[in-house]
């Protein structure tokens, strides 16, 4: 090959893969970012369940310990070195120890320690339940990657209970998995992206990442609390098997429930334990004995007005007894009801 061919060919594979490093570099962003929020939605669903069980939020977990310290990824809810604006709000790793999580959840896509900042008094345990202390503001798109800094609150002061922050791609104030600081948090009066790390109680969110350098670079991924968690269905206290309602109605298919449960359809469930089952405009009503085979309207024999013994449904508060069948009646002795069938029509009884 001549020298013009080895350039020919040096322009051809240019041409080539350029555009295929171009792609994979923005699969490998978007995979990495992607993983980050799939593992901010565990966090959140962890943090919630936590919240159920002890009626606080956790504390967060010091940034620098590593898998050899007794305390990694343990909260430490004293630890002066956490708190921070006289105290409102504690900044940290996520506690993914106390959480129960696995300890890579607590990591963002670049394998950074992900960033936990709560409001203190919705986390200590010695304090009573407050307003949230954190402050988030808004960034503008400004292009495809770029941002800008925004001057307009995201929510209103005081609102937010806790945030999560991946430091991105360039962990501009983050640390490693084993609590070594990744990149130093810079003046943040140069760039946007230290705005994040100053350890503070303002945090700045904005859905698109920086790809360029100068003040406005930005590439951190935020992610914002400012409700309590809230939960349908909780534990009943004195029977631990059962489940009961957070809501005063609760409706299924249903928008506008009347009743604590409410159902507008079908249900299906291996257990009930409910006094009457009414149709939806209230009328109808059976106790739950006529299912259970107690009440006398559900045998055929003794129901009053019934023309035959053979039962083909429930309905109006009663069994449904059709005719044609007299000459298969089959029934058990009273006080004993069908177990079973057998494959000769004959029944097994049982109390």
């Amino acid at each position: 090959m001549t020298l013009i061919d080895v350039a020919l060919l040096m322009i051809m594979l240019g041409l080539i893969l350029v555009p295929l490093i171009s792609q994979y570099n923005r699969w490998k962003m978007d995979n990495e970012r992607g993983l980050t929020n799939q593992r901010y939605a565990a966090i959140d669903k962890a943090i919630s369940d936590f919240y159920f069980e002890n009626d606080r939020y956790p504390c967060p977990a010091r940034m620098d310990r590593s898998a050899a310290d007794a305390d990694y990824g343990k909260e430490a809810c004293n630890d002066a070195d956490l708190k921070f604006s006289s105290g409102t709000v504690m900044i940290g790793a996520v506690p993914f120890a106390t959480l129960k999580i696995p300890t890579e959840t607590g990591l963002d896509g670049w394998s950074n320690k992900i960033t936990y900042a709560v409001t203190a008094i919705q986390a200590d345990p010695a304090a009573t339940f407050g307003p949230g202390a954190i402050r988030v503001r808004g960034r503008q798109q400004l292009g495809e990657y770029e941002c800008t800094a925004g001057i307009s609150d995201y929510d209103p002061p005081g609102a937010l209970h806790y945030v999560f922050v991946s430091h991105g791609p360039t962990g501009l104030g983050a640390f490693t998995a084993d609590g070594i600081p990744r990149a130093a948090c810079a003046n943040p009066g140069t760039a946007a992206d230290a705005a994040n790390c100053i350890n503070d109680n303002q945090f700045t969110h904005s859905v698109c990442m920086g790809s360029s350098t100068g003040p406005d670079f930005y590439d951190d991924i935020v992610a914002i609390k400012g409700n309590i968690p809230s939960k349908m269905w909780k534990d009943s206290i004195s029977a631990t098997q059962d489940i009961i309602s957070n809501a005063e109605s609760v409706g299924i298919n249903n928008t506008d429930p009347q009743a604590a449960l409410h159902v507008k359809g079908n249900i299906k469930a291996l257990n009930t334990d409910s006094n009457t089952i009414c149709a939806e405009d209230g009328s109808g009503c059976f106790t739950a004995t006529m299912i259970g085979g107690t009440d006398p309207l559900m045998k055929c024999n003794s129901n009053p007005g019934a023309t035959s013994s053979a039962m083909s449904g429930i309905g109006e508060a009663r069994a449904k007894c059709q005719s044609g069948y007299t000459a298969f009646k089959v029934e058990c002795p009273d006080g004993q009801f069908i177990q079973r069938l057998e494959a000769d029509g004959g029944l097994v009884c049982g109390n």
